[in-house]
């Protein structure tokens, strides 16, 4: 049998990276079985008339990649799916920078998955291309089978929802963008968790919004404090992620849920609970809409559990609100992205979505294992597997420190200070995300550093005054 050689005409761009797509692919598609062994760099820059070099960075872009492993003696060969990193990742990511910072779903390295959930499914797109008319701009919602599908998704997410209450947005931010422009105005705060989601943040800031901080425990707000907030500041929206709380990790037991409505339906105001981590649910809580539908407003996206780059997500609105949301989201983005949004729904009705989604959570089990076993003897880790990890830090580290001392070993995390929401509190911890790095070894190496940073001093070279 002849050795595998790649057909290169169908590629542009430099021959390197053709190269390095023309191998991706190969595997892909499994032309290239586990454990197949390539060329030798001398060999297949003969066959395709490159240079040697040319061929080496082609192999080491696809080892980036982690679908190609290099040992002296026995050569560059295509690795096991177990083993596989993700081959979308960019050719400057490496297993040397470890990232704990960004909060990104796992590398998916099921290849059959791959192949089904993208080439698959990007094949089959351009039958529905031929037949839409694109020439015009969507309906502002979405078009009736993007809502329909939206409709099914937060279903499965815990809220049966009519397609006519269920906007389709450019993910949750969008959504979140979308309230704040119809419930609020600078003059009064919005209510959210004192330690709580960056994005509700930012596009407070961007919106020259205020923030009114609610104090938090183990169990998420409290609602001592949430009534208190409320009645001081007549505030009309609580934003609250009720589910692995980003950044703490913590879930509101349903006594706690049921609580936060009374005091809603007692103050007056609304609710718009963001549920990006229900796919990691074994056994949901109701969400809060479930509870008080004619006061929340519920969102869920897809970039927790595929990826950030398929901006859609899916806000469920009070019905009485939806036409001044319509005028709301035609003036902030015209109409949706039907590409995308056709991606999801075909996702969503293939079941392609729930497969996706189940590979993930046993990922995360698997990352959350890992974690425990490194770190339990540092700090308390409990059995709920999570995407990310709030580590509290011992004295004498602050966060900043931390952070800087990781860093100086390339591996990157996310300090409380972003988290914090109000002034005057100083928390020493950091987020850890655990389904970020790009393959489980990585994770391993990682956590090791941490680990091993926990246990000395802080470096004074190294500190922030």
């Amino acid at each position: 049998m002849d050795p595998w050689t790649p057909d290169l005409s169908t590629y542009s761009g430099y021959r390197y990276r053709a190269l390095a797509e023309a191998i991706r692919d190969a595997i892909l598609s499994e032309e290239l079985k586990p454990g197949a062994k390539l060329l030798a760099h001398r060999e297949m820059a003969w066959r395709l008339g490159v240079t040697i070099g040319t061929v080496a960075k082609a192999y080491k872009v696809v080892a980036d990649w982690g679908l190609l492993t290099a040992r002296i003696g026995d050569g560059t060969r295509v690795k096991e799916p177990e083993d596989q990193g993700d081959p979308s990742e960019t050719e400057g990511r490496s297993e040397r920078d470890i990232d704990f910072g960004l909060l990104l779903p796992s590398p998916l390295t099921d290849m059959k998955l791959r192949q089904k959930a993208f080439k698959d499914t990007l094949y089959g797109l351009g039958d529905t291309l031929l037949r839409e008319p694109l020439s015009g701009y969507a309906h502002a919602f979405g078009y009736e089978s993007h809502r329909r599908a939206g409709a099914a998704l937060v279903a499965r997410s815990g809220f049966n929802s009519p397609e006519n209450e269920i906007i389709v947005t450019a993910g949750a931010q969008e959504a979140i963008h979308l309230i704040l422009s119809l419930l609020t105005k600078p003059s009064i705060p919005i209510m959210t968790e004192d330690v709580g989601y960056l994005g509700i943040k930012k596009a407070c800031k961007l919106r020259n919004r205020q923030i009114a901080p609610v104090a938090m425990d183990e169990h998420g707000i409290i609602p001592e404090s949430l009534e208190k907030v409320a009645v001081k500041t007549r505030s009309k929206l609580l934003f609250l992620v009720p589910n692995f709380q980003n950044p703490t990790g913590s879930i509101m037991p349903l006594e706690r849920r049921k609580a936060v409505v009374e005091i809603a339906e007692r103050c007056g105001f609304y609710i718009l609970e963001d549920n990006p981590f229900w796919a990691f649910s074994k056994k949901m809580v109701p969400p809060i809409v479930s509870l008080a539908p004619e006061r929340t407003f519920y969102v869920i996206s897809m970039s927790k559990f595929v990826s950030p780059a398929l901006r859609v997500g899916y806000l469920r609105a009070l019905p009485k609100f939806v036409p001044e949301l319509e005028l709301a989201k035609h003036a902030l983005s015209m109409s949706g992205s039907f590409l995308q949004e056709e991606v999801a729904k075909q996702w969503i009705e293939s079941g392609v979505v729930y497969e996706l989604v189940d590979w993930q959570r046993r990922e995360i089990e698997i990352r959350w294992e890992i974690a425990r076993s490194i770190l339990q003897d540092v700090c308390p880790i409990g059995e709920t597997a999570k995407p990310f990890l709030w580590l509290s830090l011992p004295e004498p580290w602050r966060s900043p420190d931390f952070v800087a001392a990781l860093k100086s070993e390339n591996v990157t995390c996310v300090d409380s200070s972003h988290f914090v929401n109000g002034r005057g509190r100083e928390l020493s911890a950091v987020r850890i995300a655990l389904s970020t790095p790009i393959s489980r070894n990585s994770l391993q190496e990682g956590l090791k550093v941490i680990k091993r940073t926990l246990g000395q001093l802080p470096d004074t070279d190294l500190l922030f005054h």
